[in-house]
């Protein structure tokens, strides 16, 4: 599992890694009941703190992307596609919600905006 963290991002670590996990499961990059590395190997292999991973498993299971066996490990859950399309449309809009206050706050109008959004995309493409 691949796992890329930023510290310029606006993301704390912990979010980070919850929102790469979870996209993960809902593409089907992590298949269902596949086991997850543990808290402690995670936090190791990322150079972060057991207490960072702790949380987006904590926050992984709380949003139902995986199940936890207490002295197994965590597996990755079976998403039905409701919940798939509400988790994406969940996570995008909070995103969304960022990018439009920041173009706000840098005076860029709705024209400018969606110029920027569609530039970026067409690059990625």
């Amino acid at each position: 599992m691949k796992i890329m963290l930023s510290n310029a991002s606006v993301d704390a670590f912990y979010e980070q890694i919850y929102k790469q996990i979870a996209a993960m499961i809902m593409n089907g990059r992590i298949k269902p009941d596949v086991m997850l590395p543990s808290i402690r190997k995670l936090a190791v292999d990322l150079g972060v703190s057991v207490i960072t991973v702790k949380k987006a498993y904590e926050r992984l299971e709380l949003n139902g992307f995986i199940n936890t066996m207490a002295g197994k490990g965590c597996f990755a859950a079976k998403l039905n596609p409701e919940q798939i399309e509400n988790s994406r449309r969940k996570m995008m809009e909070k995103d969304i919600k960022q990018i439009v206050n920041n173009a706000k706050k840098f005076g860029i109008n709705i024209e400018e905006l969606n110029e920027m959004i569609w530039e970026e995309h067409i690059k990625e493409d």
